[in-house]
């Protein structure tokens, strides 16, 4: 192991013999150091100066965990006995209030406020709130509590508190309110996570615009109550070779998995089983060009016997989304369509149709992307000229119709293909 100095230099091996290791922290303002002596528990069982460097590396990296700093080293004082004195010198993270931009998958501006207190209580545990709002009215208020130990266990737990809204009347003549507590936990590496929720789910079918709600939206369950338990998994493959390839079509793991199941019951008035997942890849080609590739599907099974509520669907269409997007088509554009009447029939511009979403999806993406040259002057990075195709499907109630699942979405098959520019925008996504 290093030396460190006292009063003289003391040279040790791996083999040396540790006979007591003494622990403590500085720079502490806000936390509490009994919170933190737990993170080092390996040092207490070390035997040798070998065991101290591995030890020493556990508690590193369970002290980072909690996120409560913004640095953190060490200090290792060793006397000729076999005496180590580590002292850890931290700097806290402070409150953060942060202001950031985004582009939903309407493609529309939103801007988000958030502000953060770390070490509440003087240990792990975070507040969060956040505020949120678009161009379009659609609104999120948000109060977090979350802390990477729960319990003591290397577990991360969370518990929100939310309100949201968000407005749909452009493609589906409905908004929708949502006000819910949902419980996460996940394991250390956010690969897996499970989720308990309660919803208070309300509906408002649009009472201005150019069109009359459907027959369909306006029958659809204007309140519901969702009580359900969800599975998370994700998992994603980073290749050295692709790691740094930065496109319009997105950035990030050369692969990728993630997959959900939820399942609503009692005591809430909705029952359903729901599952989707969503596969993807990037991979170099010659000549600077980059393949993607991207497949998604998911499944909405009806408990109850009755219709599925508008907000629990599927709905495919638009440039932008994950399972959601359909380049080629609207906002919400592919699926089944519930037909409407003109507000007023004198003025009877645009569609006269809502988007319903369905209960089965399929949806495949692939597209070759290739670096734009631009001029000098010009202060766009990564900007790439892609060409791309599609292939979806999006059905209501497949269950209930004769040839199956499979049968119903080929019958509702559609495609697309086209060229176009990605232009990644900092901390925005992508244009």
């Amino acid at each position: 192991g290093p030396p460190s100095t006292i009063d003289q230099v003391v040279e040790v091996h791996d083999h040396d013999l540790v006979n007591s290791v003494y622990v403590s922290f500085k720079g502490l303002k806000r936390i509490s150091p009994h919170s933190l002596i737990g993170e080092c528990r390996s040092l207490a069982h070390v035997r040798t100066f070998g065991d101290l460097r591995m030890a020493l590396e556990d508690a590193d990296t369970r002290l980072k965990e909690l996120q409560l700093f913004k640095s953190l080293h060490a200090e290792i004082s060793v006397e000729p006995a076999g005496v180590v004195d580590i002292a850890f010198i931290a700097e806290e993270r402070s409150r953060e209030c942060t202001v950031s931009g985004n582009v939903d998958k309407m493609g529309e501006m939103s801007c988000d406020l958030r502000v953060a207190q770390p070490g509440l209580f003087g240990g792990p545990l975070c507040a969060m709130g956040s505020i949120g709002s678009t161009a379009s009215q659609a609104r999120e208020f948000v109060f977090r509590l979350s802390t990477p130990r729960f319990l003591g266990r290397r577990l991360i737990w969370s518990l929100d508190f939310a309100r949201n809204s968000s407005d749909e009347t452009q493609a589906s003549s409905y908004s929708e309110g949502v006000t819910h507590a949902i419980m996460k936990f996940s394991d250390p590496s956010g690969s897996q996570s499970i989720f308990l929720e309660a919803a208070l789910r309300d509906l408002y079918p649009a009472a201005a615009g150019h069109r009359l709600p459907s027959v369909e939206v306006q029958s659809a369950r204007l309140r519901s109550l969702k009580m359900s338990i969800a599975y998370s998994f994700s998992r994603r493959w980073r290749d050295a070779q692709d790691s740094s390839a930065v496109s319009g079509l997105g950035t990030g793991p050369s692969s990728q998995v993630v997959s959900n199941v939820e399942v609503a019951c009692v005591p809430g008035d909705v029952r359903f089983i729901r599952g989707d997942m969503q596969v993807g890849a990037t991979r170099s080609l010659p000549y600077g060009l980059l393949w993607h590739v991207l497949g998604a599907g998911g499944v909405l099974l009806p408990l109850d016997g009755q219709p599925t509520c508008l907000q629990d669907r599927f709905f495919l269409g638009g440039s932008s989304g994950s399972t959601t997007m359909f380049k080629g088509f609207k906002h919400r554009g592919v699926g089944p369509m519930g037909t409407c009447q003109p507000r007023n029939a004198k003025k009877s511009g645009g569609h006269l149709y809502d988007a319903l979403g369905g209960d089965a999806m399929l949806n495949a993406f692939t597209a070759v992307s290739a670096p734009l040259w631009l001029p000098d002057g010009i202060p766009v990075v990564d900007a790439r000229l892609f060409a791309f195709g599609a292939l979806g499907s999006l059905v209501l109630a497949p269950f209930s119709r004769g040839g199956g699942i499979l049968d119903s979405l080929r019958r509702g098959a559609r495609a697309s293909v086209g060229v176009g520019v990605g232009i990644p925008l900092s901390g925005m996504g992508a244009l």
